[in-house]
């Protein structure tokens, strides 16, 4: 029977030709498809960043009975909409409002004949939060996948609080790999990162041009005025947080921190994406003459980076706060143990032989080596395990071969030297078709 499909993403074009086959098969029926392709019904940049496209339209309000269910993902919608610039300066009030508009929106669009929604990546923008929230709330099957850093791979679940865990994935195809025991896994993602300088008043002026024109991106005066207060509070708190006196000498540590706002910790992080809450409870793990060396991920800017969040920081007192310049794998290689909410230096850690603290969701988190944070984890629990290479390499092997083949983020495309469009396309409808029948047969 022909299934009834809204479709968030897959826009690259080997995952379009893989629906569009679907469909021209007759296996699939597209009800809504938010992508950036001009050939999709809404283009959801439009969707994310000018809500205005959606509340001109008439829209059924939710079900009472689904009101205390969508409330748990509220906070995970501000978390991942802060990266809007619509979103800057507006109150918790306006945001609680239009979080609500969003689900009417999307209940309008789901609560008919939607048998599933597919999700090219893990709902993180904040309105596709929404958007799974709806889905769930009907009892609706949701289709979820990441891409993997195994070259030509990629994570399938039905549900976020699968990762990492993988439950319900059987094995797909057996994997026997191999680990190279180094730190250093030289990531695509990480090279040729230039530190941005934030001159503040530029980016004042910039903005304040842009808010004078009609834009598909719509800001406030307020919003604009508020990204330069955060811009120099960022400048002038971090550099004062350095560390003045560094002693390596002292048993410690590494806590990287992880980039803000980003999948990794707006929804794998669960609480933790509150990142110095984590740091704060590591901080009551560790013997009182131990320290935490915690480093800036290069890529982060001056958002969820102010005053407070410096001021905050300042009263961990076991914790301290390095330059982006020290060398990441340098301070791995001689900490106790490495901490982490989700972030791959935990992924580097095991692979060169050091134990892993995780806080959130890892996707390596059921691995030899890993150990997950909760208010009874003992400290010797990870401090007295060593670490097998060859049995991680088992394992890691069975966990990825719980992965598929393809590429549906294109940016990964770089790590793939053998990419082919035709082909990808042919994994991609092979991935479809397999999870679409799982759930007939």
């Amino acid at each position: 029977m022909k299934k009834q499909v809204v479709i968030w993403g897959y826009h690259h074009p080997s995952n379009i030709k893989a629906i569009k086959s679907l469909v021209d098969e007759d296996i699939i029926e597209v009800i809504k498809w938010f992508g950036e392709d001009k050939s999709f019904n809404f283009n959801f940049n439009k969707l994310i960043y000018n809500p205005y496209s959606m509340i001109d339209r008439d829209l059924l309000t939710i079900p009472s009975t689904f009101d205390q269910f969508l409330r748990q993902y509220f906070n995970s919608f501000i978390e991942g909409y802060s990266r809007v610039d619509f979103a800057r300066a507006k109150s918790t009030q306006e945001l609680w409002h239009l979080f609500y508009l969003y689900a009417h929106y999307f209940y309008t669009l789901l609560h008919k004949s939607t048998d599933v929604v597919l999700f090219q990546n893990l709902p993180h923008h904040g309105v596709d939060i929404i958007l799974y929230a709806v889905a769930k709330a009907l009892n609706i099957r949701t289709i979820l996948t990441t891409q993997s850093l195994y070259e030509n791979r990629f994570w399938y679940m039905e549900d976020i609080e699968d990762f990492g865990i993988f439950k319900n994935i059987k094995i797909n195809e057996p994997l026997p790999l191999t680990i190279k025991k180094t730190f250093d896994k030289d990531l695509f993602y990480m090279k040729n990162i230039k530190i941005k300088r934030h001159i503040c008043i530029n980016n004042l002026l910039i903005d304040f041009i842009k808010v004078q024109r009609k834009n598909r991106k719509p800001r406030t005066l307020a919003g604009v005025f508020q990204k330069y207060k955060e811009c120099k509070a960022y400048k002038k708190f971090r550099n004062k947080s350095y560390a003045k006196e560094i002693d390596f000498s002292k048993k410690y540590v590494y806590f990287p921190l992880q980039l803000q706002p980003e999948l990794t910790t707006s929804v794998l992080g669960k609480k933790y994406v509150d990142q110095l809450l984590a740091i704060e409870h590591l901080s009551t793990l560790i013997p009182e003459d131990w320290v935490i060396y915690v480093k800036e991920n290069p890529k982060q800017t001056f958002k969820q980076r102010d005053e407070f969040f410096y001021q905050r920081f300042k009263k961990i007192k076991k914790a301290h706060y390095l330059p982006i310049t020290y060398n990441s794998h340098a301070l791995i290689k001689e900490s106790q143990f490495v901490a982490v909410v989700t972030g791959t230096a935990g992924w580097e850690a095991i692979s060169g032989g050091k134990n892993v603290l995780v806080f959130g969701q890892a996707w390596y988190k059921t691995l030899p080596g890993v150990f997950t944070y909760n208010e009874n984890f003992l400290l010797n629990d990870i401090l007295d395990y060593k670490i097998n290479h060859t049995n991680l390499e088992k394992e890691y092997s069975s966990l990825m071969s719980k992965t598929f083949k393809g590429i549906l983020d294109p940016s990964y495309i770089e790590i793939f030297s053998n990419y082919e469009d035709e082909q990808n396309s042919e994994y991609i409808k092979k991935f479809l078709l397999q999870v679409l029948i799982k759930e007939s047969s």
